[in-house]
């Protein structure tokens, strides 16, 4: 899931235009998003637990990445798990809170609001693969890369692709 995650998140940010700099950051928010999961299923909680498994993770293994450039990273895990009230539109309200409690200055709040738009659509992608009846909703992806049919497409084919060599090297078909 994080391998996929981080590939969707390179896509999408690529196509989006985003620095070179928030590209690190993305990839690391891909990277630990999921870093404080209990349980398999709905967890609320692992977003914020993330956040804090991520500043620990980043303070004593990357030496040189920013005490700002963390909790950026932090609001994006944490932002992840948030519910948007409107589909497919960044609850802005959420994200300002969330800045005000890792005190983060409003000036990052684009670059924060790119980033977490981001990450939740490579998520989002990658549970394509739960897609059988094609019902995959577009109007809850926040970024027009995202919102592309090939692009859906083609995480659909990267999910079956990816199950089939699992499959394959566990149960070794002739």
């Amino acid at each position: 899931h994080i391998q996929r995650v981080m590939f969707f998140s390179q896509i999408i940010a690529q196509n989006e235009g985003i620095s070179e700099r928030d590209l690190k950051l993305l990839l690391l928010a891909a990277a630990l998003h999921d870093s404080g999961k209990t349980r398999d299923r709905r967890d609320g909680e692992h977003g914020k637990n993330g956040a804090k498994i991520a500043e620990e993770y980043l303070q004593n293994n990357i030496n040189t990445i920013s005490k700002e450039d963390i909790k950026i990273i932090q609001i994006a895990i944490e932002y992840h798990t948030i519910r948007e009230e409107e589909k497919g539109k960044v609850n802005i309200i959420e994200l300002k809170k969330l800045c005000q409690n890792y005190n983060i200055s409003m000036i990052n709040l684009e670059r924060i609001k790119t980033i977490s738009s981001i990450l939740k659509d490579a998520d989002a992608l990658d549970r394509t693969r739960f897609d059988k009846e094609n019902s995959f909703n577009i109007d809850l992806l926040r970024t027009n890369t995202a919102q592309n049919k090939l692009l859906i497409d083609f995480a659909k084919k990267v999910n079956q692709e990816f199950a089939l060599a699992v499959l394959n090297s566990n149960y070794k078909y002739d």
